[in-house]
C-alpha cells in the first residue's frame, strides 16, 4: 500500500480502551470546538509531519498530559473519504473502525502493538501511561 495510503492520529492513551472497542469516531474536539469545526477524525499523513506538530502546537495541546502518555495511531485510509485541508493534515469526516489500526506506538515511535485484528483484548493492561 502506497504511503499516502496510511495516517497517524494522536491520542492520550487513556482513550485506548475505548478506541480499541469503538474505533476512531468523527466528532468535534475541545481543539475544534473554539472553530466551529464539523465533526472529523484529524491525522498527519507522514511520520515526520505527527513529529513536527507534537514538537510544536500539539505538543503544547497535550501539555497537560504524563510524559509517554500519548499514543500515536496508524490508520489504513484506503477507500476512506479523505480530505487533505493542509499539506501537513488529513480530516476523515466519518467513523473508523478499530480494524484499521494496523500500529500503536508510543510518542517516541516504540511499536507497541501491530496487526488491526490482532489488537489486544484487553488494551487498558497493555498501554497504561
Amino acid at each position: 500500500m502506497a504511503p499516502e495510503s496510511f495516517g497517524y492520529h494522536v491520542t492520550p492513551a487513556t482513550n485506548w480502551p475505548s478506541i480499541a472497542e469503538k474505533g476512531l469516531i468523527a466528532h468535534v474536539g475541545e481543539r475544534s470546538e473554539c472553530l466551529q469545526e464539523s465533526p472529523a477524525i484529524f491525522l498527519f499523513p507522514t511520520r515526520g509531519d505527527c513529529d513536527t506538530a507534537l514538537g510544536q502546537w500539539l505538543g503544547d495541546e497535550f501539555e497537560d498530559i504524563p510524559e509517554n502518555g500519548l499514543l500515536i495511531l496508524k490508520v489504513d485510509l484506503e477507500g476512506l473519504p479523505v480530505r487533505a485541508p493542509a499539506e501537513f493534515e488529513r480530516e476523515v469526516h466519518v467513523n473508523i473502525p478499530a480494524e484499521r489500526i494496523v500500529a500503536v506506538y508510543q510518542e517516541d515511535w516504540t511499536l507497541r502493538e501491530c496487526g488491526g485484528v490482532g489488537m489486544p483484548q484487553e488494551p487498558q493492561d497493555a498501554f497504561s501511561p
